[in-house]
């Protein structure tokens, strides 16, 4: 699938050489791009309920022979995804053995790729006018406009992704799923999920990244700031050792990859913030 680029461009999540950074580059640079053309942007975080456990089996093993997955790998799949039990142990009594009639496990190394292939299709349902972007089950999508009666094309590619989920299975978490409005003078439409409202928020935290509408990313500078200020106090304390080699690997391991996560995104620029 991947080899033969049958996975969608605008998918991030378990593909060589990307990443969420990736993945957030894209879309950051869409926004910034729009607040110099001094557009409107508005976008929109779907959240699925549950997505890998959702799957329908058939449904994916359909789609997989759709793309040429057939023969011994699809046999081998469908053995692997069929007839599978789990029981629950809580000290040393066991619950009643139950099927699993859906979903593709988690912790497997097939099991994401089995996923980003069944939601692979869901791009062609949005329509041109609007961006996507997905790492895995998390979706994005991005409109930018400067006249008001544009913001229908959003709507309808928010209606098109349900009609997709409907038909194949999927639901969308209407408490996580939220509107983030971005520029100064945009005049925050609503969204719908099936006549539901959608929330709104001025911050967001994208793939780890503590995002605001003005696209600073103060808050997220700060939690950095102070998350690993924390955890270097917490090294101070419990670590006896006065040999720096040693108090370096500690750094490496357990402060440094809080400062540089998706850091190429949110690198301060302004003087208050790198201070």
């Amino acid at each position: 699938m991947i080899n033969n680029k049958l996975i969608s461009n605008y998918q991030h999540g378990f593909m060589p050489n990307r990443c969420t950074t990736t993945q957030l580059i894209y879309t950051m640079e869409k926004w910034y791009k729009s607040l110099l053309e001094k557009s409107n942007t508005d976008v929109i975080y779907i959240d699925y309920k549950k997505a890998f456990d959702s799957v329908p089996i058939d449904f994916l093993l359909n789609k997989l022979y759709s793309y040429g997955i057939r023969g011994k790998i699809h046999r081998w799949i469908k053995n692997f995804l069929k007839d599978r039990t789990f029981k629950v142990k809580i000290g040393n009594d066991y619950s009643d053995e139950h099927s699993i009639s859906s979903g593709v496990p988690q912790g497997t190394v097939i099991g994401p790729l089995l996923f980003i292939i069944y939601i692979n299709d869901v791009v062609t349902r949005i329509g041109q006018n609007v961006s996507i972007a997905m790492f895995a089950d998390d979706i994005k999508l991005t409109f930018s406009f400067r006249n008001e009666s544009e913001c229908h094309a959003l709507q309808n590619a928010v209606n098109n992704l349900v009609d997709w989920n409907t038909i194949w299975g999927l639901n969308v978490s209407l408490d996580k799923t939220v509107i983030f409005h971005i520029g100064n003078k945009n005049p925050k439409f609503n969204y719908y999920v099936n006549n539901n409202e959608l929330p709104k928020a001025d911050i967001v935290k994208d793939l780890g990244v503590i995002t605001n509408n003005k696209l600073t990313f103060e808050e997220h500078i700060n939690h950095v700031r102070n998350i690993s200020m924390l955890r270097s106090v917490q090294l101070l304390r419990n670590i006896k050792s006065t040999n720096p080699k040693i108090w370096g690997n500690y750094f490496k391991m357990y402060v440094l990859p809080l400062l540089e996560y998706a850091s190429p995104v949110w690198n301060p620029s302004l003087k208050k913030s790198i201070k």
